[in-house]
């Protein structure tokens, strides 16, 4: 905001824009001292409209804080859910579901043309509308189940998509691009564990990339903070060891000791979604030799589990309490644009056991985080 000069003024309109900025009443909207002096059920209907629209209350919630029936029981829960169903929120959980995939971090996504000649920017795209086609199923149109988001073998897709991932698709699609509901083999496909945009964006423009879905499913599904490495290292190139499956050379290149205290988390996760190419499509070899998914995972209460392939993996990942923590963690964050224990170190176990009590339903969570 200040000019490169050491000596240069503040001009009016930046001291005005820097007091904003930098006030607790912009920063901390909840705790300023406008909010302190708001009557406690104005401060109620600011929250959950700020948490729900990034907005004001509207004229239905300002007047219930203001008749003073939202103190009523249950009457906050009620305007919640009320609100859950507004395009404003459904808009801001959107977004959130796009982070906790990772998707608006995915560059515009090429392959090698030899090695993919029939990938393209508008499979790609196909892929992308696939993956925000189950969301929008699961969370908006179907019963909400967090676990679903892993366990559903549901794959949308429209012919060119059907024709690149080799699967049927029913044929009463009115138009080529009109996208419909594929049966997808269940050892095959799961959720948001393996659909195709995921696994495309997670791997290099010519082979997999273990490391990079080992790193996505550790950090924003897990919940998982890891270190970033000591030192970059380029991956070993196929080409320099051709007999090699990525497997074996991602083993090789992460064996040293100081690699083990995170690889041994990330690649047991990665491996499982080796089952899947570089564009999402469905192998059972690598250079001649059979793909060998088996991984693993330790929890963080000590349990280990032992996955054959990603089927197995979203199984577990659905009924894994570190999922569960970090999506209500992660949810609640992105909410209240605030870290979660500024609001006390009980918030989250009450909030998990309370969508554990509600079949995990995330748009209950979403109006109970607000």
């Amino acid at each position: 905001l200040r000019g490169d000069a050491a000596d240069e003024t503040v001009s009016p309109l930046e001291a005005a824009l820097l007091s904003v900025l930098k006030s607790p009443r912009c920063l901390y909207p909840e705790s300023g001292c406008a909010a302190a002096d708001a009557p406690p059920l104005q401060r109620a209907a600011g929250r959950l409209a700020l948490a729900l629209w990034d907005s004001l209350p509207d004229d239905q919630l300002a007047g219930a804080a203001r008749e003073g029936w939202l103190g009523n029981p249950g009457a906050l829960d009620q305007q919640a859910e009320r609100m859950v169903n507004d395009r404003r929120t459904k808009a801001k959980v959107n977004e959130f579901f796009r982070h906790w995939l990772h998707l608006d971090e995915t560059a515009e996504l090429t392959r090698d043309p030899e090695a993919f000649p029939d990938f393209g920017p508008r499979v790609a795209a196909d892929m992308r509308t696939s993956l925000e086609m189950l969301l929008d199923q699961v969370v908006w149109r179907g019963d909400a189940d967090l676990r679903q988001l892993f366990l559903s073998e549901e794959l949308f897709v429209n012919a060119r998509l059907a024709k690149f991932l080799d699967v049927d698709a029913p044929t009463d699609a009115a138009r080529p691009d009109t996208f419909v509901r594929a049966a997808a083999d269940t050892r095959q496909r799961s959720g948001v564990v393996s659909p195709p945009f995921m696994l495309t964006s997670l791997a290099y423009y010519r082979d997999t990339s273990p490391i990079h879905r080992g790193v996505f499913l550790a950090r924003h599904l897990l919940g998982h903070s890891l270190r970033p490495p000591p030192e970059a290292v380029a991956p070993i190139a196929p080409e320099l060891a051709p007999d090699m499956t990525t497997r074996e050379r991602v083993t090789l290149q992460t064996s040293p000791h100081q690699c083990q205290a995170c690889h041994v988390l990330i690649n047991d996760l990665g491996f499982t979604l080796e089952q899947f190419d570089a564009v999402g499509r469905f192998r059972s070899v690598d250079v001649g030799k059979p793909v060998d998914t088996s991984g693993g995972y330790v929890a963080t209460d000590g349990s280990e589990v032992r996955s054959g392939d990603s089927r197995e993996l979203a199984e577990y990942l659905a009924n894994s309490p570190d999922v569960h923590r970090s999506f209500v963690t992660q949810l609640f964050e992105h909410l209240t644009k605030q870290p979660m224990l500024a609001y006390g170190s009980a918030v989250r176990d009450e909030l998990s056991e309370d969508f554990r009590q509600n079949k995990f339903n995330i748009r209950r969570l979403i109006a109970r985080a607000a």
